[in-house]
């Protein structure tokens, strides 16, 4: 079944499969918009909407505050002028009456003494109605003498004369700071919350509301025409109202307005601690956010049109093209092919070759070369005391110079070698063969102090001989060049360098120039002096061929006169 749905796909022309990726892409469109844009579009909208409730309900607020906090300030100017200082009950009164024919917005004032006894009024004909019983167990009394501070009552409706009041009282106390009497007064609300009237909500609702949740001022509702009267419309049980009460922050939710939904905010002033909420029925909300989602998806439905009729125009277009393009590149890349294999082929015929006469050449002077050692020794022992001092000099210059040229066979071969075994990897402990190859070097360290350092060395899979072979010439290396160092120290580590398996031979020696690193590797070339430090220049050359026939790779950093260190890999990493 796989097998035959495989080639009906693969059957499938450009135009279908074309039309399929569309039709998915339009299909994740729909579902990112469903999942995500358009939910994101609501919450946008009611964002931006608690942000406008917000606003309309502080200023509404600071309106309503405003006017409170200015006659209660006023109220607070009359209470520490000298006649209430005193309690001059006589000039009181006068003074009260001014005040109250002065503003159309206070409708009594009145004072109490210390024992909670109306005394002085605004207008003395009433007083005598309050002044039969204390009223000290009032909260208007007892929290400006008690504590000092301005008290704001509830709104009162009082039918008989359609006046909405609020009642504010205010301390009065002697030069002596002693409390002495409470001056209240009765202002009219009606006229501060015309506002709410008068201001455009667009389709929105806003009304005020006392502590207890008792709307007295709504924006579509009269409430002096309520049958009731102005308090007869309870919200307590609203559950925004109730976050009012309750100090809730959570200031704007969704909720039951009557039996419409709504999306309100509420405020609350400072002094009064009345609240004004603002709300918008869900509905209008929802139909604005959807008409943003609707044009969303015709605007994307258009540029997906779009997007397909410019496709197959473009595809019908390049079809062509692409055609005679794909037939070229295969015909190239056929060319290069054979010519890779060709070009490969014939390196790997001179590599055999080169390698097939560089031994043959090195196993070929050695059959001479011990001739001329062999006539050399004789003539040294047999008759090297009956020749002249000069002649025995040539000897062991020539006896000296041969030597080195054997060395130089030798690395040859042993070069060529290297290059021509067969792998035979197996899984090598490297701290066991590195200390095996200490022990082999120990006759180079006789005679000299050298600090010699082994880390902790990870197991790797190798040539057990070439890899031998390796730390050989870069342990000889290390110390064939910390020679006439006084603290000569040689060091054997390893590390991990983007999870390669990376070893080092580093030690304090005499370093080299690092401009010169590139000749390190190449055959006969030194970097230093045969009258300084002995050897071929094969060494590292050698090095280099069996590390990168395991597949790895050997680098140096050096400084002159610091040292130097040689890092290699062999061609493992902790996936292999």
């Amino acid at each position: 079944m796989d097998k035959q749905r495989n080639k009906k796909l693969n059957a499938l022309s450009w135009e279908n499969r074309l039309f399929f990726l569309i039709i998915i892409v339009f299909s994740m469109i729909a579902l990112f918009q469903l999942s995500y844009a358009i939910p994101e579009v609501k919450n946008q909208v009611l964002e931006t909407e608690v942000e406008h409730q917000k606003e309309l309900a502080r200023l509404y607020a600071m309106e309503l505050e405003a006017n409170i906090i200015y006659i209660s300030e006023k109220m607070l100017d009359i209470a520490q002028s000298t006649e209430f200082r005193s309690m001059d009950i006589d000039a009181q009164g006068s003074i009260l009456k001014n005040v109250a024919e002065g503003s159309y917005r206070i409708n009594t004032l009145m004072v109490l003494d210390d024992k909670g006894y109306f005394v002085s009024s605004c207008n003395n004909d009433n007083l005598s109605a309050y002044t039969s019983k204390s009223y000290a167990d009032q909260s208007y009394f007892s929290i400006p003498i008690n504590k000092g501070e301005v008290f704001y009552g509830s709104p009162r409706f009082y039918p008989k004369s359609e006046i909405l009041s609020l009642s504010i009282s205010v301390p009065i106390e002697s030069y002596s700071g002693e409390k002495v009497g409470v001056l209240i007064g009765s202002i009219d609300l009606r006229e501060m919350v015309n506002h709410i009237y008068s201001n455009p909500l667009e389709e929105r609702t806003a009304f005020m509301l006392d502590r207890e949740g008792v709307v007295f001022a709504h924006s579509e509702i009269d409430v002096f025409e309520l049958k009731e009267g102005p308090r007869s419309l309870d919200f307590s049980s609203d559950p925004l109202v109730q976050n009012f009460m309750t100090g809730s922050a959570v200031q704007s939710l969704q909720h039951n307005h009557g039996d419409i939904p709504y999306f309100s905010t509420y405020t609350t002033l400072e002094k009064t601690g009345f609240g004004i909420i603002v709300g918008c029925p869900m509905n209008l909300l929802l139909a604005s956010s959807e008409k943003l989602s609707s044009r969303m998806i015709q605007v994307n439905a258009i540029v997906l049109l779009f997007l397909l009729a410019g496709s197959l125009y473009i595809t019908k277009h390049i079809t062509s093209e692409r055609m005679r393009t794909d037939v070229e590149i295969r015909t190239l890349n056929a060319e290069l092919e054979w010519r890779v294999v060709k070009r490969t082929a014939q390196l790997e015929a001179a590599n055999r070759e080169l390698e097939s006469f560089t031994y043959s050449v090195s196993h070929d002077l050695r059959v001479p070369l011990r001739a001329i050692n062999g006539f050399l020794r004789i003539l040294i022992e047999d008759f090297g005391k009956q020749l002249p001092k000069d002649a025995q000099r040539y000897l062991d210059i020539m006896w000296e110079n041969s030597g080195k040229m054997g060395a130089l066979i030798d690395g040859l071969l042993l070069f060529s070698r290297t290059g021509k075994r067969i792998l035979r990897t197996q899984e090598i402990d490297c701290t066991v063969i590195a200390k095996q190859t200490l022990s082999a070097l120990q006759p180079e360290r006789e005679g000299r102090e050298i600090e010699v350092v082994v880390g902790k060395l990870p197991a790797c899979r190798a040539d057990p001989i070439l890899l031998k072979q390796v730390w050989v010439n870069l342990l000889s290396n290390a110390f064939k060049f910390t020679k006439g160092k006084k603290n000569a120290r040689v060091e054997i580590g390893s590390k991990k360098i983007k999870g390669e398996k990376v070893y080092f031979v580093k030690d304090n020696g005499v370093g080299f120039d690092m401009r010169y690193a590139d000749k390190l590797y190449v055959v006969f070339q030194r970097l230093h002096s045969t009258a300084d430090f002995e050897g071929t220049g094969v060494g590292l050359a050698i090095v280099q061929r069996i590390i990168h026939h395991h597949g790895g790779k050997v680098w140096a950093e050096a400084e002159v006169d610091k040292g130097a260190t040689f890092y290699f890999t062999v061609g493992e990493n902790d996936e292999n």
